[in-house]
């Protein structure tokens, strides 16, 4: 496997031939791209960031699932997708206007896509953590220390550890 880069469409495709290869049809679709950045005031936001976080933190999840979503669909196995969003799609905080913005859609995408697959044997969930040690809170922190901070204090404040939202679709007696 290779490191890609999560907004180019091809990128996805390349992957896609190099998973099955190695482990057969993909069932189990974990969707866990996402960038931050924090930008100060909504005035202020500058529109190349704003087109960076939703290319990531958006778009990607629209290239991952039309490039594996046909096949999961049309399996005929039981398959389903676990969406990373954040908290932020669920509370937007002071001077994270675009971060959360993107991680809003992403959640719209999963949850519209969730009514879609009601009829299929493909479920979707949709996990949204807190604030996690990882590289990335570390080098956003590192940038916007009191805002990171503020937004952290809210998360835990709205009991935010970690916060795992599946959608599932109610199933019959045969199902």
């Amino acid at each position: 496997m290779s490191i890609i880069d999560a907004a180019d469409p091809a990128a996805w495709a390349r992957a896609k031939e190099q998973v099955e290869q190695a482990f057969g049809p993909v069932r189990i679709l974990c969707n866990n791209a996402g960038v931050f950045a924090a930008g100060g005031p909504v005035e202020n936001i500058d529109p190349q960031t704003w087109r960076w976080l939703f290319g990531i933190n958006l778009d990607a999840h629209l290239h991952v699932l039309r490039t594996f979503l046909p096949e999961m669909r049309a399996g005929g196995e039981e398959a389903h997708i676990v969406n990373t969003v954040s908290m932020a799609g669920l509370l937007a905080t002071a001077h994270t206007a675009a971060y959360s913005a993107s991680k809003f859609a992403a959640l719209a995408l999963a949850q519209s896509l969730r009514s879609e697959l009601e009829s299929s044997r493909t479920g979707i969930c949709v996990l949204c953590p807190g604030y996690v040690s990882t590289r990335l809170l570390a080098a956003a922190s590192a940038r916007f220390q009191p805002r990171c901070h503020q937004h952290r204090r809210l998360c835990r404040r709205a009991g935010a550890g970690l916060l795992a939202r599946c959608h599932r679709r109610e199933r019959g007696a045969g199902g």
